[in-house]
Formats: structure tokens, sequence, C-alpha cells
């Protein structure tokens, strides 16, 4: 079957399901339904939905979008979803979308698909209901021609783990990022890190506060996490490796700086 129609079958498929973002926001795929249990394979479906394959897209970019196809057209789809949803969210209980606001920078990151490093980003509310909320997401950093910017979105769609989807806007990312675990709230009342992944374990990247405080504090655990839970060998197997970020390597300059959202 030619990869377009792949595509157009998941994209349908969870069409079926569709809904429009809270006013303000970017377009998501999936209808929130409070106070039940969405099944594994439904939320597969919409992060399906959720994937941006682009035109020229690169291999890697196909074979995570051929993943998550096979899987929705395998017959024990459900079963291999609710496995590895239950690989994925063991370690999540309730995401409190207003602790992830604010500025990230990024301290562990797939070098097989992102290649940029010194990256810090930005999540900034649009808008929040009970079990809903959009949020803008934007990533940058510097290149020998000033700063370059990538935008994206964040769509939570209902309260259950899996239902929170990060679209970053990198050219190498056709599908979103979801929460997998968050690090405990720093003064502010902000998580002081979050992983996020894909579906098939790839790619990962690991976002925190302060990369100093992460370094000393936090990167043990995470280290800890990644190895025993396969995230260096995800399922999709793609042979993938974590960097983790020496931010010794960024120069104040390139890493420390604010980004107005009104560049």
């Amino acid at each position: 079957m030619r990869f377009e129609v792949v595509v157009s079958i998941l994209l349908l498929a969870s069409t079926s399901l569709a809904a429009r973002s809270d006013q303000g926001g970017a377009p998501y795929y999936g209808i929130p339904v409070p106070g039940r249990t969405v099944s594994a394979l439904d939320v597969f479906r919409l992060f399906g939905g959720n994937c941006r394959p682009r035109s020229g897209s690169s291999r890697q970019e196909k074979n995570i979008i051929d993943d998550v196809a096979k899987l929705l057209a395998n017959p024990q789809g459900e079963e291999l979803a609710q496995n590895i949803f239950n690989g994925l969210y063991f370690a999540l209980g309730d995401v409190d979308v207003t602790k992830l606001m604010g500025k990230w920078y990024t301290v562990v990151d797939s070098p097989s698909v992102h290649l940029e490093k010194c990256v810090v980003s930005y999540f900034q509310p649009i808008h929040k209901a009970q079990y809903t909320a959009t949020f803008a997401v934007r990533q940058y950093f510097r290149t020998g021609n000033g700063v370059e910017l990538m935008e994206g979105y964040g769509s939570q769609i209902g309260p259950d783990p899996g239902q929170m989807f990060i679209s970053t806007g990198h050219p190498s990312d056709p599908c979103p990022y979801t929460p997998i675990k968050v690090g405990q709230m720093n003064a502010l009342g902000q998580y002081d890190y979050v992983i996020l992944s894909q579906f098939l374990k790839h790619p990962t990247m690991v976002l925190a506060r302060d990369p100093q405080v992460f370094e000393t504090k936090y990167r043990k655990e995470v280290e800890q996490f990644v190895d025993k839970f396969d995230f260096r060998s995800p399922i999709s197997g793609s042979g993938n490796t974590l960097r983790f970020i020496n931010f010794a390597d960024c120069p104040s300059n390139e890493y420390f700086f604010d980004l107005s959202y009104d560049m």
C-alpha cells in the first residue's frame, strides 16, 4: 500500500473522532471524554491524526508514520496498543498543563532526528477549560545567521494520560510528543523537568527548567528511567541513542537569553 494511502487512512480514522481546538488554537483531532477512559487504540488513532507528513519527508519521518500505521492495521492492534500505552504512562499521573507553561531548556535529545544543540522552548497558554487546553510552542536556537525559530502548538484534549499532544514545529517531527514523566515542582509551582516522547519511544527528549539543577539533581534519575524502560532501544527499532546535552558547551549568548513573543 502506498505511503500516501496509509496516511490518508490514518487521518480518516482519526477525523471520525475529530474536533476543533478550543478557540484561538490550532486544529487537533479527538474528542475529550471527561470522566471516562478512552481505549489505547483510540489514543493511537488520535496520535496518528496529529501526524503531519511534509512534502519531501525524510525516510526517518516516513518510518515513524509507517510504524503507527502498521500498529493500527494489525489484527492484534488493541492488545499491542494497550501494552505500549501501559509501558509509556505507568509513571505518569495527572498532568497540570499550567505547570508546563514557561521557559524550558532541552537537556536530552534524539540526535538521529534533531541535529541542533542548545535549544530553548517556550510554552505559552492560549486557552484553558476544565478538561482541555491549547498553548503555543516556540523553540529557538542560535545559528551563524542569528536566531532560528520554530513554531508549533500543544493541545490537551482530555484528563487522561495520552491525551496531551505537543507539536514542536520542527521539520523532522511529523508527529507530536506526549508527556510520559514529569519531575518535582519547583518553588514557582512549575514542573522541574518533563520527559516527552512519541508512542514508539522514539524520538524522545527531556526539557528542564534549569540545566544546572537538572545535572546535579535529576540526571541520574532520568538516566535510570530511560535505561530501565528501553528508551535507548525503542520499539521502532531505530537503534536510537539519547544525547545528554552538556550545557557547559552552550555559551550564555546562545542558551540563556529570553525570547519575546512579539518576535
